[in-house]
């Protein structure tokens, strides 16, 4: 296996880049299984942030706007930073610059323990509570120019930040774990209902909850003892229907109780967990329209198909309130009950800050989540072919997304182009067995093939 074990990484700078610099977001794509564009827009691991420093309003005026572009490439791994004037305060005494880091593996193996330096020059300083993490990813601080780090962050006075990851999979496949084969523990998903949609934490645990059940197991495997979780199965109290989605942010599970329909007392909320407490974590607000039948994670936020047929947003990082200055987006598809699993249920699948949104009703449609509208290319009307609504990427015999793919229960598929034109019929031969009320969401990419 390859690694890079403890690297340390300081992009080379000019003297433009030493000007300027303030706030820090880390995003990634969140992307599972699936190989996609290096391009420093969807790579896996991108870093934003910002610093500042006073200086002199005609060097200001000089370079506002301006853009920076450092980097640091070996056959095994590829680091970027981007950076670019987005603001002038104070009257001109200092500005604001917006800087974008992506780490790349290039290789087709998982790295473990990576670790990214940055030392903040001259007077520049973070600005305090502005960084955000994506899953997998920690970091710490130094207020003494990386000679000592803290895991908490000072409220002022930041000139480092480290930055580290256990596992950094391959560029475009997601989350990875290191587990032997065999596995020498795996876990029981019994207990009725069983077991679900797996989510991956990024302290080793692989969680999930049971379905159709009003008080089903929470399960748990640790892959760094591959054991059963102490203590698990759990019962946290959350009603659950026949496709609840568990999705793994930082240490934290994110639970769709799939509230398509109220048959098993589905409460219509997005539900947390803490896997480091073993606690609830809480839970968003009744979701708009009283329920909703999907949930997807893009950009830090999570998406939901509610009831009514709208695309509504809730915010992990604001103990699951309702994103900040969004109003629910009507996208005219109506999720069907899962209740009615071998002909009912709706998908939602990401593709490059995209969602494609699809249910048995036969209809189909795009929302952007960067402008939070319906996609821009999108025709007035997609209809679906009866049956179709199991959503899937469609990609070339090197692995790039080219498309998007519905599926039916043994029926072929149709794919369309990412603005929906161009349907083709696409013969599966039957291997797409799993009823849409149940596995629209399971997907599994491996290189260029899907499992369904």
């Amino acid at each position: 296996m390859n690694s890079a074990s403890n690297k340390q990484y300081k992009p080379c700078r000019v003297v433009t880049y030493v000007l300027f610099f303030t706030q820090l977001f880390i995003q990634t794509l969140y992307d599972k299984f699936i190989k996609g564009s290096r391009q420093f827009q969807t790579s896996y691991n991108n870093i934003f942030f910002k610093k500042s420093r006073r200086y002199g309003l005609l060097i200001l005026t000089i370079f506002f706007g301006f853009s920076i572009t450092n980097i640091a490439e070996a056959a095994d791994e590829t680091l970027e930073k981007t950076g670019t004037v987005s603001e002038v305060t104070n009257n001109g005494a200092s500005s604001i610059m917006d800087w974008r880091v992506s780490h790349s593996n290039n290789t087709s193996n998982i790295m473990e323990n990576v670790t990214l330096t940055d030392i903040l020059e001259g007077s520049h300083t973070l600005v305090p509570g502005s960084l955000q993490l994506p899953p997998s990813w920690s970091a710490q601080y130094s207020t003494d120019g990386g000679t000592n780090f803290s895991s908490s962050q000072p409220a002022s006075g930041v000139n480092a930040i480290k930055f580290s990851n256990e596992f950094v999979v391959p560029t475009g496949l997601g989350k990875g774990r290191t587990m032997s084969l065999p596995l020498s523990g795996p876990v029981n998903l019994a207990g009725g209902g069983d077991g679900y949609n797996p989510g991956m934490l990024s302290n080793g645990r692989i969680m999930g909850i049971n379905h159709h059940q009003a008080n089903p197991n929470l399960w748990c495997y640790d892959t760094k003892t591959e054991a059963i979780c102490a203590g698990y199965p759990k019962k946290p109290g959350i009603p659950t229907g026949l496709n609840p989605l568990a999705i793994g942010i930082g240490t934290k599970l994110y639970i769709s109780d799939d509230s398509s329909g109220t048959n098993f007392g589905q409460q219509g909320k997005i539900h947390c967990w803490d896997s480091e407490t073993d606690t609830s974590c809480g839970s968003s607000a009744v979701v708009t329209d009283g329920g909703y039948g999907g949930l997807a994670y893009v950009n830090s936020k999570l998406y939901a198909l509610t009831r009514g047929g709208k695309i509504d947003c809730y915010d992990p990082a604001n103990s699951l309130q309702q994103c900040q200055n969004f109003t629910p987006v009507d996208v005219g598809v109506i999720p069907g009950n899962t209740a009615s699993w071998p002909t009912d249920g709706s998908d939602m699948l990401v593709i490059a800050g995209r969602i494609y949104i699809a249910s048995n009703k036969n209809k189909l449609n795009c929302f952007d989540t960067s402008t939070n509208a319906i996609c821009s290319d999108w025709p007035t009307t997609v209809a679906l072919t009866a049956g179709r609504f199991d959503l899937f990427k469609r990609m070339s015999t090197t692995g790039q997304v080219t498309g998007f793919c519905a599926a039916g229960t043994a029926t072929d598929a149709t794919c369309y182009d990412f603005d929906g034109s161009n349907p083709t019929e696409l013969a599966l031969g039957g291997i797409h067995g799993g009823n849409p009320g149940l596995h629209a969401y399971a997907e599994t990419y491996v290189d260029t093939r899907v499992f369904f």
